[in-house]
């Protein structure tokens, strides 16, 4: 997996540069910041794209997805259960792994 930061810039929609609109077409998943991101810039996102809002989340929402687990994140204590954006997650990777396996082992 790899992630992506994608600057605003200052706001306007029209001054996101033709790189971050490219990565944002080709992102499966969008987390954006909803108090700092014009909704417009969202446009990009692919048909599909699981799009979230991180503005009303909490720290550990949205690191929760970690994809060591959540015991990374809970320090190796197992403390803190996995969340619907956890498993959610976990569950998204997991297709994508099936997939790649599928092409490369058929």
């Amino acid at each position: 997996m790899t992630i992506h930061f994608i600057g605003a810039g200052p706001g306007a929609v029209d001054l996101i540069t033709v790189r971050g609109r490219d990565l944002i077409a080709r992102c499966p998943v969008c987390l954006y910041a909803g108090s700092l991101v014009p909704r417009e810039m969202l446009a990009h996102c692919p048909h599909g794209a699981r799009i979230v809002d991180t503005a009303p989340m909490s720290l550990d929402e949205i690191v929760g997805g970690s994809p060591y687990g959540a015991t990374t994140i809970a320090g190796g204590q197992g403390q803190r259960q996995p969340s619907d954006i956890d498993l959610e997650g976990a569950r998204h990777q997991g297709g994508l792994i099936a997939k790649t396996a599928n092409k490369l082992f058929g």
